[in-house]
């Protein structure tokens, strides 16, 4: 890959795009090379998934434990698909999403709505500094490349982390967690602090609805959340009226507590 200009770094297989599609597309528009890094979008894996994650699955139609693999694929190929729609080439890691991850003693972390939009385990910390390490490790990013990381709005355990590694790393800009970010006061600990500026990127109306579209590339996700991709066009175009016809990004001026 060549040098990448501007790299977003989405927790799931979807996030950059529903957060920031608008601004990959105006990136790449101006001729910058542009990328979006998946950290938990590995497979899931083998014997027996919790109570939890096997409802999951039945829910998006996957009950099948020899098929589970699928699913993730076809989310993977999905995001190839948005991704190129806007103009951003695409990187999976090879972490599992949490509802798969387990201790040392093989005990799910995460078997519960509670949990996974709860409190990081303790026995998670190392994974921030290896997440920070494999971000530099790839192809095409250096010291120059702007970073891109969610703020970790609904407290996803899985945006959670992003933010705790990306947060070290010094003029990473964070963007609003989409969908979450509807809800205004998700947005107060940010708007209130004085460690957090905000800054505005400018959309056209074009750019807008090609986030639209790109984000209804994402069939497996799209009743999650919406009704249909009317629905879809609808709250995203309301959205980027509300930041003033832009999206909206964080930077951190503030100190980091080690």
């Amino acid at each position: 890959m060549s040098r990448i200009d501007a790299l977003f770094i989405a927790p799931h297989l979807d996030d950059a795009v529903y957060s920031c599609g608008g601004t990959i597309q105006h990136l790449a528009n101006s001729g910058k090379t542009v990328a979006i890094v998946t950290v938990f979008a590995g497979l899931p894996p083998h014997g027996e998934l919790s109570d939890f994650a096997q409802s999951l699955h039945e829910r998006w139609g996957n009950a099948d434990p020899s098929a589970r693999g699928d699913l993730v694929k076809a989310r993977q190929q999905e995001d190839i698909e948005a991704a190129w729609a806007i103009g951003a080439g695409t990187v999976h890691l090879e972490y599992p999403d949490c509802i798969y991850r387990t201790d040392a003693a093989g005990n799910w972390l995460y078997a519960s709505e509670d949990a996974i939009f709860g409190t990081v385990a303790e026995s998670e910390a190392d994974l921030v500094q290896a997440l920070i390490e494999n971000i530099f490790l790839l192809d095409g990013v250096d010291e120059v490349t702007q970073l891109y990381a969610p703020l970790g709005i609904g407290k996803h355990v899985d945006h959670q982390l992003v933010h705790q590694a990306m947060i070290q790393c010094e003029g990473t800009l964070f963007y609003e967690d989409y969908p979450y970010a509807e809800k205004d006061k998700a947005l107060i600990p940010f708007i209130r602090s004085y460690d957090w500026q905000p800054l505005y990127v400018t959309l056209s109306e074009a750019e807008i609805h090609a986030k639209a579209d790109a984000m209804a590339a994402y069939k497996s996700q799209l009743t999650t959340f919406w009704t249909d991709k009317a629905h879809l066009t609808k709250n995203v175009t309301a959205y980027w009226q509300r930041r003033g016809n832009a999206e909206r990004f964080w930077k951190f001026v503030g100190d980091v507590a080690v």
